[in-house]
């Protein structure tokens, strides 16, 4: 799960006014490592599933479920 601060959420994240130039660059540090690790999870065999914060909320909640239905981590009879 992926934090919409710390991983640049395309929806929901800010960019601070204090520092902003740190705060730019350790969000990009955090975006790249997140796919490096990906990458290499992969390589590895894992089936990586990258979630951001925001969309375990019940606002998201059927959208998640038809994710997780679509790619086979989740039975299609499951609410």
């Amino acid at each position: 799960m992926d934090g919409c601060f710390w991983h640049g959420c395309p929806i929901h994240a800010t960019q601070p006014r204090q520092n902003a130039k740190f705060w730019r660059d350790k969000i990009a540090t955090n975006q790249a490592r997140d796919r490096l690790v990906t990458r290499q999870l992969r390589a590895r065999g894992w089936r990586v599933l990258r979630l951001w914060e925001h969309e375990l909320t019940r606002k998201y909640e059927r959208r998640l479920l038809a994710r997780l239905r679509r790619i086979g981590l989740l039975d299609a009879s499951t609410a």
